[in-house]
């Protein structure tokens, strides 16, 4: 635990706890995509999955309190971060030097906020069922919760579809960049490594793009 606190005190510590908890959540978009697209495979096939995840017991939560743990610390660091580096030159430059830069780096706060934005919309939508209610509580033959129905359903609405990749546009550009910055945080990274983590992010983010993107609107179009 001092160990911890100790990393917090420091700039460098608090990038590598930063890195290392976006690490974690680039982990569970892959797996969690890898999930997800078993709705294409039809009701059962998801809905038994999603019962399996539901009936981990103890593992689920433990898994659901480092997910949850992991992102709170993220996004507080990021914004300490981002505090102390406005407050290290109140003034700012007369001139950015963004040739090195990409839109994708450019945009981190940005497309953060986005990401945090969704992720409590995506909660009330598919975990609370507070918001479109209606597609929600359903139970299938098997009186299993039917998330194949309310999935389907919900991104039968166009404006629904539409949130939903917009929040997957911005997790993949966010993506993009944050995976080869990790490997450079936490100095993994060097002249013969880093074309490899930056097309590495890349490859991952269209991963993420087109994957997540295939549901709604594999949905919207009557295929699913």
């Amino acid at each position: 635990m001092n160990v911890f606190f100790k990393m917090l005190s420091a700039p460098t510590g608090k990038k590598a706890l930063m890195a290392v908890s976006g690490g974690i959540w680039i982990g569970f978009l892959l797996v969690h995509l890898l999930g997800n697209l078993q709705i294409l495979f039809g009701q059962d096939a998801m809905n038994q999955y999603a019962h399996f995840l539901q009936n981990l017991g103890s593992v689920k939560w433990i898994a659901r309190s480092i997910f949850l743990i992991s992102f709170i610390l993220h996004v507080i660091l990021a914004a300490i971060l981002k505090f102390q580096n406005s407050s290290a030159r109140p003034e700012g430059y007369t001139k950015h030097n963004t040739i090195r830069a990409t839109l994708a780096s450019r945009s981190m706060a940005l497309s953060g906020l986005a990401i945090l934005s969704f992720i409590i919309y995506h909660i009330l939508h598919y975990t609370l069922g507070t918001v479109h209610s209606e597609y929600f509580g359903q139970l299938d033959s098997e009186g299993r919760h039917d998330v194949y129905f309310m999935v389907t359903e919900s991104f039968k609405n166009p404006w629904i579809t539409l949130a939903y990749i917009t929040a997957i546009l911005f997790v993949s550009l966010h993506l993009s960049h944050a995976f080869s910055s990790m490997f450079q945080t936490l100095g993994l990274n060097g002249p013969r490594t880093e074309a490899l983590w930056k097309s590495t992010g890349y490859f991952l983010a269209a991963i993420v793009l087109f994957g997540y993107s295939a549901i709604p609107i594999a949905a919207i179009y009557g295929l699913i």
